[in-house]
């Protein structure tokens, strides 16, 4: 526990005995805190007997106990709380909880057309999965693979329509679902549907 200075502990003296007055409440507030009374020559002033009861407190680090012994008789002294404070500083205020960071987005870019198609591709390292509608076979195995290589690789869907036939026919492309990996616009590696997760994960490293 932190001690009182000289300066501080003349500061109680002072204080004290403005509240008490009397050995006979000085003595009633030293029971009520918990020190041994008889160690305290009462025959003495006033003064003198104040001095006495601080020390003692010091002594056996029942100081705060003192304080906080007259705060329960007069709870708004200043002089009191501020030593209060020093004895026992306050918990700081507590800090709402640091919100876990954002997960990585792994969400496929949808790709409606072959125009947006050819902008995708030329994005840097990118993976697009082709599949028939309602065919979710491969995107649970994509979207782990994008959030392992978060930052580093773009993944992209095209769902076979009507609009989009004619690229699928282009790049001859004859069973779905299928994965293109694609660098800077190169096609780098063809992979069909029974691909596992150690054979894409080989061909992203």
């Amino acid at each position: 526990m932190p001690k009182l200075t000289d300066e501080q502990k003349r500061e109680l003296r002072q204080e004290l005995r403005a509240l008490y007055g009397t050995t006979d409440k000085i003595r009633i507030l030293t029971q009520d805190a918990g020190i041994d009374d008889t160690r305290i020559n009462w025959n003495k002033s006033v003064v003198d007997s104040l001095h006495a009861v601080v020390e003692e407190a010091d002594k056996l680090d029942r100081m705060l106990e003192l304080v906080k012994q007259g705060l329960v008789d007069y709870p708004d002294r200043p002089v009191l709380l501020t030593i209060r404070n020093l004895l026992a500083p306050p918990p700081p205020p507590s800090q709402p909880p640091t919100p876990p960071p954002p997960p990585p987005v792994t969400s496929l870019v949808q790709i409606p057309d072959d125009e947006e198609y050819s902008q995708f591709i030329w994005s840097g390292f990118v993976l697009v999965l082709f599949s028939l509608p309602g065919d979710e076979r491969l995107k649970t195995l994509v979207s782990k693979v994008a959030e392992a290589h978060s930052g580093r690789l773009k993944v992209g869907q095209v769902r076979y329509t009507r609009e989009n036939a004619a690229l699928i026919q282009q790049l001859n492309i004859r069973d779905l679902p299928a994965l293109f990996l694609y660098v800077n616009g190169i096609c780098r590696k063809v992979m069909g549907g029974a691909t596992g997760k150690e054979q894409l994960d080989d061909a992203v490293r």
